[in-house]
């Protein structure tokens, strides 16, 4: 059920990231392997499956909300403000077009300020940084 709306929020996000000039890669769920470097910076996308309600009994969702968890890393606590920026200025309050849903404005929790990501070590360049924010999502149908 959710999936769709994360698919919506994963385009919003690759569309704010492509219209800046070496703008953050974005990634979803899990970011494979050791991040080198030239990775950074990055934006990943995780959050929860979503808490759905129903009018009927029969298995047909009438409400959905949906915690979406952003994680920006990069290599000085600059960047990462930067990315923070950036994305919060293209997400807070923007509603996302789903087909078949009328979404609410997204509503932004921070959750973890900029600090270092010291399980993430980069030959030459030492730990990079990183800061987590929830975006709320409210929808129905």
């Amino acid at each position: 059920m959710a999936e769709e709306h994360y698919k919506a929020l994963e385009a919003r996000l690759r569309a704010v990231a492509q219209a800046v000039l070496d703008g953050p890669a974005v990634h979803f769920g899990a970011i494979t392997g050791t991040p080198e470097s030239a990775d950074y910076p990055y934006i990943l996308i995780g959050g929860n499956a979503g808490q759905e309600t129903s009018a009927a009994p029969v298995a047909s969702t009438d409400t959905l909300e949906l915690r979406f968890k952003l994680t920006y890393a990069g290599l000085s606590f600059e960047s990462v403000l930067f990315i923070v920026s950036l994305t919060r200025r293209a997400l807070i309050g923007a509603r996302l077009q789903i087909p078949g849903w009328t979404c609410a404005p997204l509503r932004h929790e921070a959750l973890q300020d900029i600090r270092t990501d010291f399980d993430v070590i980069i030959p030459d360049i030492g730990s990079p940084l990183f800061a987590v924010d929830e975006l709320v999502l409210f929808a129905g149908r």
